[in-house]
């Protein structure tokens, strides 16, 4: 075991020396039923991640786990940068239909994003989210 001790401590650089990365890998869920109609937020397109979640099975009522697909979004809030996830299915597909047709890139990508709130489905007694995605334009970088 003190060997592999040595032999990794030799082969790794020094961590109290490497730079932290501004972007939390542990994003903040953006929960629908939290938003308030005509919340907003500015932030960058990070992609899409997939993992398992909790979610209520709509037939049973029962809380099942479930592999969703959700979009992560990079917002700047008190000067820090913040990382946001949201499952939303509108919001998702929207993005990744604008991403497969190259429109959005991530990490390139600047969004306003606005909840207008739900709306009930007309085939079931679901309601959906509703939302405003709209491209930003940045400033060009001046020059130092």
């Amino acid at each position: 075991m003190n060997n592999a001790i040595a032999i990794l401590s030799k082969a790794l650089p020094e961590l109290d020396k490497a730079e932290e990365s501004p972007v939390s890998l542990t994003p903040t869920y953006l929960d629908i039923d939290e938003l308030e109609k005509g919340w907003e937020m500015r932030c960058f397109f990070g992609g899409f991640s997939t993992r398992i979640h909790e979610v209520e099975d709509r037939e049973t009522g029962e809380v099942v786990e479930k592999e969703l697909t959700s979009v992560v979004l990079i917002a700047q809030k008190d000067g820090q940068l913040e990382t946001y996830e949201s499952a939303a299915a509108v919001l998702v597909s929207t993005l990744q239909e604008k991403a497969k047709e190259g429109l959005v890139v991530q990490y390139e990508t600047a969004l306003k994003i606005i909840f207008k709130g739900k709306k009930k489905n007309k085939t079931n007694g679901n309601s959906s989210a509703r939302w405003d995605v709209r491209l930003l334009q940045l400033a060009p970088a001046k020059a130092a």
